[in-house]
């Protein structure tokens, strides 16, 4: 004797019908960005660069004499070359505390440049940036928490990790 149960579909009285549609729309939470705490290894490279007054993108110098245009698709704003703001960036290599493995190179700019600074505990006024003093400051920073885009791997948020 054994004690197998066998199931099969039923003869009669089964039927396919459409089920009623979902009211909800189902949320899916999808990270896109990561906090890590670790070290900044190195400084790959630290640039200027000229930005739209408009909607802050880069902006490619011309031949055009006195003045620039934005390449922005969406703005194509023409600016006095005397008046485009100089935007610093850095992108660093940066060793996550917890898989020293994983390294991952992360992009500042200004603002999180001077927040690291601060959280280092000195100033930097942005208008007196330069390499060497922006260099200085991921140099001296250790044991930081960063929270940055996964997708561009730009930094949007640090702060000194406990």
């Amino acid at each position: 004797m054994t004690h197998e149960m066998c199931f099969s579909t039923s003869d009669s009285g089964s039927s396919i019908q459409p089920a009623t549609p979902f009211e909800e729309v189902l949320s899916v939470a999808v990270a896109t960005t990561e906090n890590t705490c670790g070290e900044i290894v190195g400084v790959e490279k630290v640039t200027a660069c000229l930005s739209c007054r408009k909607c802050c993108e880069k902006i490619d110098a011309t031949d055009q004499p006195g003045f620039v245009e934005c390449t922005n698709s969406k703005c194509h704003f023409k600016q006095k070359l005397t008046l485009s703001k100089n935007e610093w960036y850095a992108q660093v290599l940066f060793e996550n505390q917890d898989n020293k493995c994983n390294l991952v190179n992360l992009t500042f700019f200004e603002d999180t440049i001077t927040k690291l600074a601060e959280v280092n505990g000195s100033s930097l006024a942005i208008d007196e940036l330069t390499q060497s003093s922006i260099e200085a400051v991921f140099y001296e920073s250790s044991n930081v928490l960063v929270t940055y885009d996964l997708r561009t791997k730009v930094v949007e948020r640090t702060e000194l990790a406990w």
